[in-house]
């Protein structure tokens, strides 16, 4: 079994040291909890991003939900850890319509409906 965890900087700014080096412990810490309990995961991080925060440069939840989905293959759970950066830019409403987006289209991707 298999899981898809997107994430903004709740892990991705454990990835990098203070320097600016990306060393991939937090990614490699999910990666690790999930196998103890027979789960392959497969971690997106962006620091920055959200349901719309880094739209712009195509790294928000849902370009990269998409990729996973159309590009990858990918077919299965998906945990979605963010949404801060959405609600401290002040877009909690757009926010919520692209959490309806993401879950619409993961649905239609796993059969569910």
């Amino acid at each position: 079994m298999g899981a898809l965890v997107l994430a903004d900087s709740t892990v991705d700014f454990h990835n990098w040291t203070a320097d600016g080096e990306w060393t991939g412990w937090a990614t490699a810490e999910l990666v690790e909890a999930f196998a103890r309990r027979n789960v392959c995961a497969t971690v997106d991080s962006v620091c920055g991003s959200g349901f719309v925060a880094r739209a712009r440069e195509g790294e928000h939840f849902y370009a990269r939900l998409s990729q996973h989905l159309r590009n990858d293959g990918y077919r299965g759970p998906v945990l979605l850890v963010g949404g801060w950066n959405d609600v401290r830019a002040g877009r909690s409403h757009d926010a919520a319509q692209a959490i309806r987006m993401c879950t619409t289209t993961l649905e239609r991707f796993n059969g569910i409906r």
